[in-house]
């Protein structure tokens, strides 16, 4: 009985690890792309890996900039905003969100984003 309830929780990690590391390859590649200027390539492959898993920081912060340099900035503003609300302490997460602002004429939005971006 203990080999079964081994195998059954080493066939779930198993499994897990490789829903895992399927997400983490999505949000990789779709950084790799937005890296090489593939911002269509990047923000589709980036979505995906938000959808996968929504609570990924780094994607939506990989999304949002894909879509702030293919100038989709209600996007990027979108995915900035979502970035700081899973993970408010890093401070390149506020700098994307106050530069989308800016450029939205969202002055005082930009400029807190941008305080917030400095305290960290």
């Amino acid at each position: 009985m203990k080999k079964f309830y081994f195998i059954v929780v080493l066939s779930l990690s198993l499994l897990s690890a490789g829903v895992v590391f399927g997400q983490q390859s999505e949000r990789d590649k779709g950084i790799a792309m937005y890296k090489s200027g593939d911002l269509k390539g990047a923000a589709k492959n980036l979505k995906e890996a938000t959808k996968k898993t929504p609570s990924d920081a780094i994607s939506w912060y990989f999304l949002g900039l894909s879509f702030l340099s293919d100038k989709k900035r209600k996007d990027a503003e979108t995915a900035f905003e979502k970035a700081v609300s899973l993970d408010g302490k890093v401070a390149d997460f506020h700098t994307g969100l106050a530069l989308v602002s800016l450029f939205r004429n969202k002055l005082e939005k930009a400029s807190d984003e941008a305080r917030a971006a400095l305290a960290i």
